[in-house]
């Protein structure tokens, strides 16, 4: 046998040896990774203590401090999840779709732990102190309550202004930040949802009816859509400009899964923000207070 041939049967060998060992790992990861449950109570866990601790610090300023503590809290676990979904992708343990339906899961457990989380803190509010507290999250779900135009038209343009400010502002978090920016942007989804569904309760939603109750809800689904595909938009294209050269074939796949993502988060935003300008024209019982 030639020195060739050894050399060629030796890397070989360390190739196969190098996929098993990445097997292993990624097997061992998968079986020592929390359950939803645990994921959910994790988002519980650290948003209620965020909140309650910026409650203390920052009355006026409740929802945006306490959005930032508890995304503290959460990125390590959210850098867990992405680094599972890596491994299960890489290794071949899943397919790149199971993966990423898996990751998307976790991610909504870890996001129903903070919305509780913000609920509970907000439900034994008064309405003065429940404004006064999340005023920011109050304008992020009814983005269009402070503009007093008429007809569906300006106010439509005037939510899709800062809907797409804010798509924009999380690609960017979620590019410079990577899984940090993505557990910012998930505790501030959760926390937009808690505020929204205690904002429609009897106590503060002044007889709102059930189509718009619907309608509302809709928009919030839509715009967390659009947040998470924006992050990762911004989360995809860092890592792929960190792993790939300019010019390579992987890095212009990257590119282009990155424009289709973007395509689409434009779209939810843009049905959010046409939701959320019916509502605005269809009945402006939320005009009071705010």
């Amino acid at each position: 046998m030639s020195e060739d041939e050894k050399e060629t049967i030796a890397d070989t060998s360390r190739e196969i040896v190098s996929r098993a060992e990445v097997n292993r790992t990624a097997v061992e990861r998968a079986l020592a990774f929390p359950t939803r449950g645990s994921l959910f109570l994790a988002g519980l866990f650290y948003s209620i203590i965020g909140v309650i601790m910026a409650g203390f610090l920052a009355e006026s300023h409740t929802g945006s401090l306490g959005v930032c503590l508890a995304g503290l809290g959460l990125v390590e676990i959210t850098e867990r999840l992405f680094t599972r979904h890596r491994d299960l992708s890489w290794s071949g343990e899943k397919r790149a779709e199971d993966a990423a339906t898996e990751l998307v899961g976790n991610l909504m457990a870890l996001m129903s732990g903070v919305l509780l989380a913000f609920a509970i803190y907000a439900l034994p509010l008064s309405h003065e102190n429940f404004i006064l507290r999340f005023s920011v999250q109050v304008r992020g779900v009814f983005m269009n309550l402070a503009y007093d135009g008429s007809g569906y038209a300006s106010i439509f343009i005037y939510s899709f202004k800062i809907g797409m400010f804010l798509l924009i502002t999380s690609a960017v978090i979620g590019g410079i930040y990577k899984e940090a920016g993505i557990a910012l942007n998930l505790t501030w989804v959760g926390s937009m949802w808690a505020v929204g569904i205690v904002n429609l309760l009897p106590k503060h939603g002044a007889g709102a009816k059930p189509m718009e109750i619907a309608l509302i809800l809709l928009t919030l689904l839509c715009t967390t859509v659009a947040f998470f595909t924006a992050s990762s938009v911004g989360l995809f294209f860092a890592r792929g400009l960190n792993k790939y050269k300019w010019n390579s074939l992987e890095l212009k796949g990257i590119v282009a899964t990155c424009g289709k993502l973007a395509c689409a988060a434009v779209g939810f935003m843009t049905f959010s923000c046409s939701l959320s300008s019916l509502v605005k024209v269809s009945n402006k019982f939320f005009s009071a207070g705010f």
